[in-house]
């Protein structure tokens, strides 16, 4: 019996999609853009959540007797309610059996869950239910809800294919390996956060455990970009699927801590003269000046005799476009046009009287008499 092969995973963007948004960005230069698979953990855990059931009558007022009032025994709850002592006393037999209720030096407390019936008229059961959570892979830090809608994360099987299928492209894409284990207390210290509804953990959610725990990656892009004209530390921009523009939590991550990048930098070109080479050849060019620039960025000059040739593939209306060669963006640009030189002024003769002069004649100079007079 033969197996279908399942269907290749491509990214969610192209390599180009990516350059357009960086280059709307004011003042950002682009200098290379890496194909990543980000390592998570992907964790299955369980968590106890209360279900909604039908609320038996004499349950629902002895619970709501002991919130409101706090009366602490079976004849005062029975007295109160205008009940008999016995059936109280039942009641409060079997919450403790059902774990709603515990009796402690003689109080009685109520659980979580049968305060929130009280609260909403409604009884709520504990019942156990499955949770996917994901973590990033360097520091098991929990990942927000906007990673868990209409994102691909995938599998170690499912990345082989990936990378295999973006081999030999001029963006291939690399896996990012981390040397750092699940933090076992991960789970816990989400589950005490006050804002884990915003990790996908529901509000409700109680008595967290983990149940397995299993490496993943996340298909995204990161530009290395410089501020234009400035030469400065590279920043990082990080494009995933989970929206239109860049993926902050992970833009963050990646800036903070060196160690998520490092690895990467070993996939440089050996020989960058010969893979601009390889592009003019490509490009039908022949004579273009290629350079890295002092802020990190390549550009080619293209003379424009050579934009006009049958045989480039460039054009005079490519100018000030970037073209992308395993990962790193050049900068197309025409030869710089000729220096304008400085208008001279005409000179003077010795005959010619000084401008300061000519001036002086035009002012009617001020009669002596008048001017003793103004004094």
């Amino acid at each position: 019996m033969s197996v279908e092969n399942p269907a290749v995973i491509r990214p969610f963007a192209t390599p180009e999609q990516i350059v357009e948004k960086v280059l709307a960005l004011p003042d950002w230069t682009p200098v290379r853009l890496f194909g990543i698979l980000f390592p998570l953990w992907d964790v299955d855990a369980v968590g106890v959540r209360g279900e909604a059931q039908p609320y038996p009558f004499f349950e629902k007022i002895i619970e709501r007797g002991i919130v409101q009032t706090g009366l602490v025994s079976e004849a005062m709850l029975a007295d109160f309610l205008g009940l008999e002592p016995d059936l109280v006393e039942r009641v409060l037999a079997s919450l403790e059996i059902a774990g709603r209720l515990v009796r402690i030096d003689g109080q009685f407390h109520l659980t979580s869950l049968a305060v929130k019936s009280v609260q909403e008229g409604k009884k709520y059961v504990p019942t156990r239910t499955h949770l996917k959570l994901y973590f990033e892979g360097f520091y098991s830090k929990p990942l927000p809800n906007t990673h868990y809608d209409g994102v691909k994360i995938l599998s170690q099987m499912e990345v082989e294919g990936f990378v295999e299928e973006r081999r030999g492209t001029d963006c291939p894409f690399y896996r990012l390996y981390s040397f750092q284990r699940w933090t076992p207390l991960a789970i816990k210290e989400l589950a005490l956060r006050e804002d884990r509804m915003e990790y996908h953990v529901p509000a409700d959610m109680e008595q967290i455990a983990l149940l397995r725990v299993t490496p993943a990656y996340l298909p995204l892009y990161i530009v290395e970009a410089r501020k234009q004209l400035v030469e400065a530390t590279p920043y990082y921009m990080v494009f995933s699927a989970i929206e239109d523009e860049r993926d902050k939590f992970l833009e963050n991550l990646v800036n903070s801590y060196s160690e998520m990048m490092l690895p990467l930098f070993g996939q440089e070109p050996l020989d960058f003269t010969t893979m601009w080479e390889e592009w003019q050849k490509e490009q039908g060019l022949s004579a273009a000046h290629i350079e890295r620039l002092e802020n990190g960025p390549w550009r080619a000059t293209i003379p424009a005799d050579e934009l006009h040739s049958e045989a480039s593939k460039i054009s005079a209306s490519d100018l000030g476009s970037y073209h992308m060669k395993y990962g790193y963006f050049l900068h197309l640009s025409g030869e710089d046009e000729a220096p304008v030189e400085p208008i001279k002024e005409p000179e003077q003769s010795e005959d010619a009287e000084p401008e300061a002069e000519k001036i002086e004649e035009k002012i009617d100079p001020v009669p002596p008499d008048e001017a003793s007079e103004e004094k």
